[in-house]
């Protein structure tokens, strides 16, 4: 048999199931029943750390697949000569901050 889950392991694997992109389940009641259970802290701290892994795997696994079938979508498009990655046009805020900040120099002297 299993050993019975802690309830820190439980309020972890909630947190990253209820904070990971195509959640269904609200984060704040587990919150709310842990917090005198666990106390503030350890509670803040678990459901920190499972919702920062749910970021992690939506940064390494969702965004890059998000990005596939966006290009494939934009290149199989009519309008796919609107899509401007690559092709060295940069749109003014990119022109603003490398002028700006990666110059070295600043706008503002104080």
């Amino acid at each position: 048999m299993h050993p019975p889950a802690t309830p820190a392991a439980l309020l972890f694997a909630y947190a990253f199931l209820s904070n990971v992109a195509l959640a269904v389940v609200p984060h704040e009641p587990a919150i709310i029943w842990y917090g005198p259970r666990l106390g503030v802290w350890t509670t803040t701290l678990v459901a920190t750390a499972g919702t920062v892994l749910a970021a992690v795997v939506d940064h390494r696994v969702l965004a890059p697949l998000i990005g596939r079938m966006a290009r494939r979508r934009s290149a199989s498009s009519p309008l796919s000569t609107t899509w401007r990655g690559g092709q060295g046009v940069r749109t003014w805020p990119e022109r603003l901050f490398s002028v700006a900040f990666l110059s070295g120099q600043s706008r503002c002297r104080v």
